[in-house]
């Protein structure tokens, strides 16, 4: 789980006494704030994985540069966890991420390497949708059962995957390589760095914010 944890800590008793209010009803309104803390967390989370596409020509399309994602299908940014808030003795917390291996690889990059296979499959902007996502009639399925679909070695020695259009055209749809490196789009880490001081507004000196990888 890839995540950012918002953390603060309770002084019921004293601030129950300076308000002349009870400390529970203090903890209880703790809880509403850090509920509201992660939400808000969240929707920033969401808006990071909604940045628009950026063509990228024979690629098709491609994220922006920075810690952001661009929207594809919208499965990554619709698998973000809904949040929860829980107590750690007398510390509040709020937690949200997302529980995707392919996210933790992003937040601080990675090399992929192709596991039960030979190859990565990675599509050209004509194996992709008008939305960017990938098409349906390569979903759910090996490319090997794709009807149409032959295997192209280049003159500069790429392997390929690619269809006829014609008696002597031909579309390349994926790049075949054992493995891709993932950029650093440190998402999280960001995240949790502009929360720091919306953290320390809501709950005051020594309310906190964190990003986590694992």
């Amino acid at each position: 789980m890839t995540g950012v944890t918002l953390t603060a800590t309770s002084n019921a008793a004293a601030v129950a006494a300076a308000l002349g209010r009870s400390a529970e009803r203090v903890d209880q309104q703790l809880d509403r704030d850090m509920r509201r803390a992660t939400i808000e967390a969240r929707n920033a989370l969401f808006q990071a994985m909604s940045a628009p596409k950026v063509p990228a020509g024979f690629w098709g399309y491609r994220s922006p540069a920075g810690p952001v994602l661009a929207a594809r299908s919208g499965q990554t940014r619709n698998s973000i966890t809904p949040g929860r808030v829980f107590r750690v003795g007398a510390v509040v917390v709020g937690s949200v991420g997302h529980p995707s291996r392919h996210v933790a690889a992003l937040e601080v990059g990675a090399t992929i390497t192709a596991r039960n296979a030979k190859n990565l499959a990675i599509p050209t902007g004509a194996a992709l949708s008008g939305g960017g996502d990938l098409q349906g009639r390569f979903k759910g399925r090996s490319l090997r059962d794709v009807p149409g679909l032959f295997f192209l070695r280049s003159k500069t020695g790429r392997g390929w995957l690619a269809e006829r259009t014609g008696k002597k055209s031909l579309r390349l749809l994926f790049l075949l390589k054992p493995s891709v490196k993932l950029p650093e789009k440190r998402i999280f880490r960001e995240l949790a760095r502009r929360f720091e001081p919306v953290m320390v507004r809501i709950f005051g000196a020594g309310a906190s914010a964190a990003a986590e990888v694992r």
